[in-house]
Protein backbone atom coordinates (compact mmCIF):
# COMPACT_ATOMS: atom_id res chain seq x y z
CA UNK A 1 0.00 0.00 0.00
CA UNK A 2 2.90 2.35 0.68
CA UNK A 3 4.22 1.79 -2.83
CA UNK A 4 0.75 2.56 -4.20
CA UNK A 5 0.22 5.67 -2.09
CA UNK A 6 3.64 7.24 -2.80
CA UNK A 7 2.92 8.18 -6.45
CA UNK A 8 -0.68 9.33 -5.82
CA UNK A 9 0.11 13.06 -6.11
CA UNK A 10 1.57 12.38 -9.58
CA UNK A 11 -1.27 10.07 -10.60
CA UNK A 12 -3.81 12.72 -9.60
CA UNK A 13 -2.11 15.22 -11.94
CA UNK A 14 -1.93 12.82 -14.87
CA UNK A 15 -4.68 12.47 -17.40
CA UNK A 16 -4.87 8.72 -16.99
CA UNK A 17 -3.58 7.53 -13.64
CA UNK A 18 -3.25 3.76 -13.48
CA UNK A 19 -2.59 1.31 -10.66
CA UNK A 20 -1.90 -2.25 -11.75
CA UNK A 21 -1.32 -4.93 -9.13
CA UNK A 22 -0.39 -8.57 -9.60
CA UNK A 23 -2.03 -11.27 -7.49
CA UNK A 24 -1.80 -14.97 -8.23
CA UNK A 25 -4.68 -17.33 -8.84
CA UNK A 26 -4.45 -18.74 -5.32
CA UNK A 27 -6.41 -15.72 -4.16
CA UNK A 28 -9.38 -17.02 -6.13
CA UNK A 29 -8.78 -20.73 -5.78
CA UNK A 30 -6.82 -21.95 -2.74
CA UNK A 31 -3.94 -24.35 -3.25
CA UNK A 32 -2.77 -27.21 -1.08
CA UNK A 33 0.81 -26.50 -2.17
CA UNK A 34 0.86 -22.81 -1.32
CA UNK A 35 -1.41 -22.19 1.66
CA UNK A 36 -0.10 -18.69 2.47
CA UNK A 37 -0.39 -17.41 -1.10
CA UNK A 38 -4.19 -17.36 -0.96
CA UNK A 39 -4.67 -14.83 1.85
CA UNK A 40 -1.92 -12.58 0.48
CA UNK A 41 -3.44 -12.57 -2.99
CA UNK A 42 -6.98 -12.03 -1.66
CA UNK A 43 -5.70 -9.00 0.25
CA UNK A 44 -4.10 -7.59 -2.91
CA UNK A 45 -7.34 -8.05 -4.87
CA UNK A 46 -9.40 -6.49 -2.10
CA UNK A 47 -7.06 -3.52 -1.80
CA UNK A 48 -7.20 -3.05 -5.56
CA UNK A 49 -11.00 -2.95 -5.50
CA UNK A 50 -10.95 -0.46 -2.60
CA UNK A 51 -8.45 1.76 -4.43
CA UNK A 52 -10.62 1.70 -7.56
CA UNK A 53 -13.56 2.96 -5.51
CA UNK A 54 -11.54 5.51 -3.57
CA UNK A 55 -9.61 6.96 -6.51
CA UNK A 56 -12.11 6.70 -9.35
CA UNK A 57 -13.39 10.23 -8.86
CA UNK A 58 -9.81 11.42 -9.51
CA UNK A 59 -9.73 9.59 -12.85
CA UNK A 60 -7.40 6.90 -11.52
CA UNK A 61 -8.13 3.28 -12.34
CA UNK A 62 -6.95 0.31 -10.28
CA UNK A 63 -6.89 -3.26 -11.54
CA UNK A 64 -5.31 -6.54 -10.64
CA UNK A 65 -3.78 -9.08 -13.00
CA UNK A 66 -4.11 -12.68 -11.80
CA UNK A 67 -1.72 -14.94 -13.68
CA UNK A 68 -2.01 -18.69 -13.55
CA UNK A 69 1.07 -20.90 -13.56
CA UNK A 70 3.75 -18.88 -15.31
CA UNK A 71 7.09 -19.92 -16.76
CA UNK A 72 9.31 -19.14 -13.79
CA UNK A 73 11.47 -20.59 -11.05
CA UNK A 74 8.25 -21.12 -9.05
CA UNK A 75 6.80 -23.21 -11.89
CA UNK A 76 9.95 -25.33 -11.94
CA UNK A 77 9.65 -25.78 -8.16
CA UNK A 78 6.00 -26.82 -8.48
CA UNK A 79 6.94 -29.38 -11.12
CA UNK A 80 9.61 -30.79 -8.79
CA UNK A 81 7.20 -30.96 -5.83
CA UNK A 82 4.54 -32.67 -7.95
CA UNK A 83 7.07 -35.10 -9.38
CA UNK A 84 8.36 -35.99 -5.93
CA UNK A 85 4.99 -36.18 -4.15
CA UNK A 86 3.24 -38.20 -6.85
CA UNK A 87 6.34 -40.17 -7.85
CA UNK A 88 6.07 -39.06 -11.47
CA UNK A 89 8.67 -38.25 -14.08
CA UNK A 90 9.16 -34.56 -14.74
CA UNK A 91 7.24 -34.84 -18.03
CA UNK A 92 4.33 -36.63 -16.36
CA UNK A 93 4.32 -34.08 -13.52
CA UNK A 94 4.03 -31.27 -16.07
CA UNK A 95 1.19 -33.09 -17.84
CA UNK A 96 -0.51 -33.64 -14.48
CA UNK A 97 -0.27 -29.93 -13.61
CA UNK A 98 -1.50 -28.82 -17.02
CA UNK A 99 -4.42 -31.24 -17.25
CA UNK A 100 -6.79 -28.55 -15.98
CA UNK A 101 -5.53 -25.78 -18.28
CA UNK A 102 -7.74 -25.82 -21.38
CA UNK A 103 -5.07 -24.09 -23.48
CA UNK A 104 -2.59 -26.75 -22.36
CA UNK A 105 0.47 -24.73 -21.35
CA UNK A 106 1.84 -22.35 -18.75
CA UNK A 107 1.55 -18.59 -19.11
CA UNK A 108 4.48 -16.71 -20.60
CA UNK A 109 5.57 -13.58 -18.73
CA UNK A 110 5.07 -11.45 -21.82
CA UNK A 111 1.38 -12.44 -21.87
CA UNK A 112 0.98 -10.89 -18.43
CA UNK A 113 2.96 -7.86 -19.62
CA UNK A 114 0.65 -7.40 -22.63
CA UNK A 115 -2.34 -7.12 -20.32
CA UNK A 116 -0.47 -4.64 -18.10
CA UNK A 117 0.32 -2.48 -21.13
CA UNK A 118 -3.34 -2.56 -22.19
CA UNK A 119 -4.58 -1.68 -18.70
CA UNK A 120 -2.09 1.17 -18.55
CA UNK A 121 -3.28 2.60 -21.85
CA UNK A 122 -6.07 4.98 -22.71
CA UNK A 123 -7.93 2.05 -24.29
CA UNK A 124 -8.71 0.74 -20.80
CA UNK A 125 -10.04 4.00 -19.38
CA UNK A 126 -13.30 2.47 -18.12
CA UNK A 127 -11.83 -0.76 -16.74
CA UNK A 128 -11.35 -0.40 -13.00
CA UNK A 129 -11.73 -2.54 -9.91
CA UNK A 130 -11.19 -5.77 -11.84
CA UNK A 131 -9.15 -8.87 -11.09
CA UNK A 132 -8.39 -10.26 -14.55
CA UNK A 133 -7.19 -13.82 -15.07
CA UNK A 134 -4.37 -14.70 -17.45
CA UNK A 135 -4.45 -18.45 -16.96
CA UNK A 136 -5.37 -20.24 -20.17
CA UNK A 137 -8.90 -20.89 -18.90
CA UNK A 138 -7.78 -22.83 -15.82
CA UNK A 139 -9.74 -20.95 -13.17
CA UNK A 140 -13.17 -22.31 -12.33
CA UNK A 141 -14.78 -19.02 -11.35
CA UNK A 142 -16.82 -16.91 -13.71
Amino acid sequence: MRVTRAPLPYLEKSEQGRIINIAGQHGKEPSRVSVLAGPTNVATMSATKALASELGSLGITANCICPGSTESARWDELVEITSRDLKLSKEKAINHLLREVPLGRVVRAEEVAHLAVFLGSGLAGMISGCAINVDGGRSRGI
